[in-house]
This record gives C-alpha cells, structure tokens and sequence, in this order.
C-alpha cells in the first residue's frame, strides 16, 4: 500500500504535536478572569483577595510637571496576614503605558517599597525607598511619602522610617497618567489587603501639616480633613456604589472597580526580556521537536522530495506557529511572550525535520526501507 499508512501516520502525529503545542502554549495558568476586588462597608475601604485591581480615570499632571514633581501620597491600607509572601506586590501604581516611568508604592514580605520604575526585583539597584512594618491584619497603617526636588520621605504612622537623596515623585515627563491599586498593569503582582484611604497633593505637606492628618486619621476623620489646599485626587471610599469611587477632591477622577480583569495593552514591552528557566528552555526546545518530524515525514509522503525544500517548509511553519502563540501570550495576562521562546521553538521544529531527513536518507540507502511506503 504505496504512501496511504505512512500518511496516515505522519498527519496523526502532526496533529497530537500542534493541539499539544496550542494547548501548553495557550494554557492560561490559573487565571481567574472575575476581578476579585470589592467594596467592603464595614471598614469604609477596598478589600484586594490577591486577584483584582482598581484604577482611575486618565488624569493630566501639567500642574504636577510645573511643581518640578513636588508630590506627597497619603495612604491608609489594612493588609492581609497573607500578604506577607516572597513576592513584589502592587498596592499602588500612578503611571502612564511606559511601565519605567511609573511610581509603585509595593510590598514584599514584611517591607513597604517605595520606587519609581520597573526593577522589581532589584537587580539594577535603581533608588527605592524600603521600610519594615507589622502586616497584622486587624490595625491600619497610614503610609506618607513626600517627594521634592531635594529627596523622597516615607513615613510610617507618622514616623520616617526611611530616606533618600533622590526625588521619586510620579513621572513629571508624562502628560496622562492614571491610577492603579491593588495589581500591576500585566495582572501577575496582586495585592492582599485593603486601601480605606488615599490622597493625592501636588505640592509637600508641611511635618505639621502631616502631624495634624495623621492625628485626625487616627480619630477616624479621612486624610484631607485637616488640609486646607485641595488635593489633586482622594478618595475616602464612603460614598458611590460597588463599580465606581467618586474622587472627594472634586476633580471627577472616578475610581473604577471592574467586572472583568483585562489587560491595558499587549505586553509586547516584554518580548525581548530573557528570564527563563532551564526547565523552560529544554520544554520549548523538545517540545517542537514532535513537530518538525512529522510535518517533514507528512512532506516527503506527499511527494516533495528535496530535503532542503521540506527543511524550509517545516522551519517556516514551525516559526509562524510558534509566532502566533507568543503574540496570542501578548494578551494573556498570565503569560509572557518571549523572543527565546520563538527562537527555541523554531530550533525544536529544526531538529526535529533534520532527524527526520536524516533517518529518511539511512533507510532510503539500497537494502533499507523508505519511511514512505509499507
């Protein structure tokens, strides 16, 4: 039977190699789509289970740039017992699309990070503010970092806890930020715990000025109470409804509370970054391996008969697949796209069709037997 099992061998093993290759590359890890964060009426607050966010309404900071970034960020948080975790959280985040102009405001294990900037993990040494605090679950805990051209403060409960010689107010460079709190923008760095207040001035709070909030805070009065200036934006998430926080500076930036937890933007950003394991390295590179054989095998059957022809085809088709899943990852708020993923899949569909020409050629020598007839 000239061709007809070989075919039908090499289109089966085609076949279980792309669903296999489809269903680990587009496997969403766990994501829970529904946006966990809620209102919460019983601390005045906005309670984050470690899978939501909220964020503002686009905002202009031409009065913050004209300040030369002169910024002090009020905020009031309970956090969660579990949020003590080995990992770099998002509690707050005021930035625009460029995620190395943004100013976070984290927490990692027991530490509040103050930094500007995308180096979660430390690894440029860029200036951060860092302080230690106790995450009981039950107090609250008034967070106060003032920035100025001379240098950035971080206040603990009214008591600074840490400095530095360098101004890390939010992105004077940007005219349209917005607000984001309790997630990062690629949805991979919750939050535990809850915000129950937070305001926004685009000048430096006097030490009295911060005293008498702190003060007024701790009698159950919100953070602007004591201010006579208006801030730029604040919430005392009393009033609104379950969607929306209305924004008590009256300047209408309304703080939303989604449904459904989406990405801004694809994170094309991160394709050139190479952080992968050697687990993931070996994964991506056998598993086109399958590929690259049998759509070799399946060409040969067919009747295309240069080795280098069919070597171009499944190298093409190996690449273009494996394109597709990666800009698909773009989207995915659980996965990552990567250019080293690309490459080692297009190397996995490389070997797997050269051990398929070669092996063709050992059998199809006089005395052996060709791969495409039985």
């Amino acid at each position: 039977m000239q061709h007809s099992t070989s075919q039908r061998f090499a289109t089966s093993l085609l076949v279980f190699s792309v669903l296999g290759i489809l269903w680990f590359g587009l496997q969403n890890h766990g994501f829970h789509a529904e946006n966990q964060a809620y209102r919460d009426s019983t601390i005045h607050g906005i309670r984050f289970t470690g899978s939501g966010y909220a964020v503002s309404d686009e905002f202009s900071i031409a009065q913050l740039a004209a300040t030369g970034g002169v910024t002090t960020i009020l905020l009031s948080i309970l956090p969660d017992e579990r949020s003590l975790a080995r990992r770099f959280q998002f509690i707050l985040a005021l930035g625009d699309d460029n995620h190395h102009n943004q100013f976070i405001i984290a927490q990692w294990i027991d530490k509040i990070i103050v930094m500007r900037g995308d180096d979660y993990d430390y690894a440029d040494r860029d200036p951060r503010l860092t302080a230690r605090f106790a995450a009981s679950g039950t107090s609250q805990v008034l967070l106060a970092v003032r920035m100025t051209p001379e240098g950035s403060e971080l206040r603990i409960n009214n008591e600074v806890v840490a400095t530095l010689n360098t101004n890390l107010a939010p992105l004077a460079r940007s005219e349209r930020l917005s607000l984001r709190l309790g997630e990062s923008a690629d949805l991979n760095k919750s939050w535990r715990g809850a915000i129950t207040g937070l305001a926004v001035f685009d000048f430096a709070l006097s030490d009295e000025s911060l005293t008498a909030i702190y003060q007024a805070w701790t009698r159950g009065q919100d953070l602007t109470a004591t201010v006579a200036a208006k801030p730029a934006l604040a919430y005392d998430f009393a009033g609104g409804n379950e969607r929306e926080i209305p924004d008590v500076s009256g300047n209408s930036h309304t703080l939303h509370v989604p449904e459904l937890r989406s990405l801004q933007q694809p994170q094309l950003a991160k394709f050139t970054e190479v952080n992968a394991s050697a687990a993931d390295v070996i994964l991506n590179l056998l598993g086109f391996i399958p590929l690259g054989f049998s759509l070799a095998w399946l060409l040969k059957t067919r009747g295309l008969q240069s080795a280098k022809r069919i070597l171009l085809v499944a190298i093409a088709v190996g690449f273009l697949l494996s394109a597709g899943i990666e800009l698909t990852q773009a989207w995915m708020p659980a996965r990552t796209p990567s250019l080293l993923d690309l490459l080692l899949n297009t190397a996995g569909t490389t070997f797997g069709a050269l051990a398929f020409c070669w092996l063709d050629s050992k059998i199809s020598k006089p005395g052996g037997r060709n791969l495409n007839t039985r």
